[in-house]
């Protein structure tokens, strides 16, 4: 099997492509999402039952344009509608969030906020701190440790035990890397609207072919 990745650009227009050609398959989705506020990309791994470790883990091996990932989190209500109006997040999928350090207190465990706390059960949230609980979440039914975005069609948030089979994937998330235009995409090139490359470097470090339009 083969698949084809791409990369979108734009909140609600002006929307830009890369595909990917002949690349083997690597499990997940083909497309990346460029955020263009706060310069991220994403990427949605669809792996229906994955737990949380597991998910972490992958995310840390999954590699686009030379960057590693990291399982993504949402700091910002613009990252939210973000992820809400280009990946139209409906479904369960694991994000860096947990309480598992303790109880109630949820923290971002990878990327730049890795470490911080964003949540505290039963206060009041500082200044600066976002989250996105669905309705009575976090709850931690039976010692739900991990949360989700996606949540009844809408990026709301929810608390889930590490090997909650609900969980139909996860989010990927790529920094440090220039935007589109000067996207570097094989040794030696710059990606452009003109660009093509016969061997650039994609997720899983396989190789492949890639086209703009």
């Amino acid at each position: 099997m083969w698949l084809r990745l791409a990369v979108l650009t734009g909140m609600f227009f002006g929307v830009s492509r890369i595909w990917m050609n002949e690349a083997p398959v690597f499990r997940g989705t083909s497309i990346v999402y460029h955020n263009p506020v706060n310069g991220h990309y994403y990427q949605w791994i669809q792996a229906s039952g994955i737990d949380w470790h597991d998910a972490f883990e992958d995310a840390a091996r999954t590699r686009f344009a030379g960057a590693h990932g990291h399982l993504a989190t949402v700091a910002t209500d613009q990252e939210s509608q973000f992820l809400k109006h280009q990946l139209h997040i409906g479904d369960a999928l694991w994000m860096a969030a947990s309480d598992e350090e303790q109880e109630g207190t949820w923290k971002w465990v990878a990327g730049e906020e890795a470490g911080q706390t964003f949540f505290v059960v039963g206060e009041e949230p500082s200044e600066g701190q976002f989250s996105n609980w669905g309705d009575g979440e976090p709850n931690n039914q039976d010692n739900e440790d991990f949360a989700t975005i996606g949540w009844m069609g809408e990026p709301k948030w929810n608390d889930l035990g590490d090997r909650a089979g609900s969980a139909r994937g996860y989010l990927v998330e790529f920094t440090g890397l220039p935007k589109p235009e000067k996207l570097i995409v094989t040794t030696g090139n710059t990606y452009s609207p003109q660009f093509r490359s016969e061997r650039p470097t994609i997720v899983g470090e396989k190789e492949g072919r890639v086209h703009r339009w």
